[in-house]
Formats: C-alpha cells, structure tokens, sequence
C-alpha cells in the first residue's frame, strides 16, 4: 500500500527524483498547499477507488496517515 501511494504522489507531481517515506510531511517536506493536497486526495480517490471526504484532509499531515486511512477504507 505505502508503494502504491509514494508512487501515486511522485506521478501527480511529475516528481520521480524525490525520496519519499512513510513519514514525509506533505506540508513541511513537500511544501503542498491546501488546493495540492485536494488535488492529491482526487488523485487517490482515482487510484484506489475509494471517496475521501474534504473533512478529512486536515488529519493527513504524513504519508502514513493516507496509507492508514486508505487501509481501513478499502474492501
């Protein structure tokens, strides 16, 4: 799953040169806004076929918080 999304990001943002982990702040490390960080969440939604509600994205401050709320959310 942590593959999936790092290579989810790294294609939205055309960035295949950056190192991402589990514990990449997308704020701080990836300097996202708000819009970016939405347009990453529609990226996921795409991806793993699943809705992410707006409420939720303040909770993604790390890659891992994307990973653990998609674990929990797929069938």
């Amino acid at each position: 799953m942590l593959d999936r999304v790092i290579a989810t990001i790294k294609k939205t943002y055309m960035r295949q040169d950056i190192v991402l982990t589990k514990e990449t702040n997308l704020l701080e490390d990836l300097s996202l806004n708000s819009l970016e960080i939405a347009e990453l969440m529609c990226a996921f939604e795409d991806e793993f076929g699943v809705e992410i509600p707006d409420r939720i994205l303040p909770r993604f401050r790390v890659i891992n918080d994307i990973v653990e709320y998609l674990l929990t959310h797929l069938e």
